[in-house]
């Protein structure tokens, strides 16, 4: 059975360029696979971290923005930003700004760290003497 560690260096080795360019090579149909590979290298994985998943948020940020205007309808609103005609008056950008920040504290995830990887891939030419 395979580490977690040699699971994720298996997994890296193969979800890379070479895959892709491996596929594009490949012709339909099936085929049998019997081979021995040899992974060889380093796999560092980096600390577990906490972000804002602010990426979620962009309709609240118009929403706010057509709240700050009064005399304008959210629908008109909507209209004149996705024509372009919108931009937040520079008096009101601060607040917003402040605001934003308030409600991006309420979207704080927890993300594992990034694995990277410096991986080499090598087949075992002779699978049945190495065994012996």
């Amino acid at each position: 059975m395979l580490t977690n560690a040699e699971t994720i260096a298996v997994s890296k080795a193969v979800a890379s360029k070479a895959e892709k360019a491996a596929r594009a090579e490949l012709e339909p149909g099936e085929y049998m696979i019997d081979a021995l590979v040899r992974i060889f290298g380093t796999v560092k994985v980096g600390e577990d971290y906490e972000q804002n998943k602010t990426a979620a948020m962009p309709q609240m940020k118009m929403l706010l923005a057509a709240i700050m205007l009064n005399g304008i309808s959210v629908k008109a609103f909507v209209k004149r930003y996705l024509d372009g005609d919108f931009e937040i008056p520079a008096e009101k950008e601060a607040e917003l700004k402040e605001i934003w920040n308030e409600l991006a504290d309420n979207y704080k995830a927890e993300f594992k760290g990034k694995v990277t990887s410096k991986l080499t891939v090598e087949k075992v030419e002779n699978a049945v003497e190495n065994a012996a």
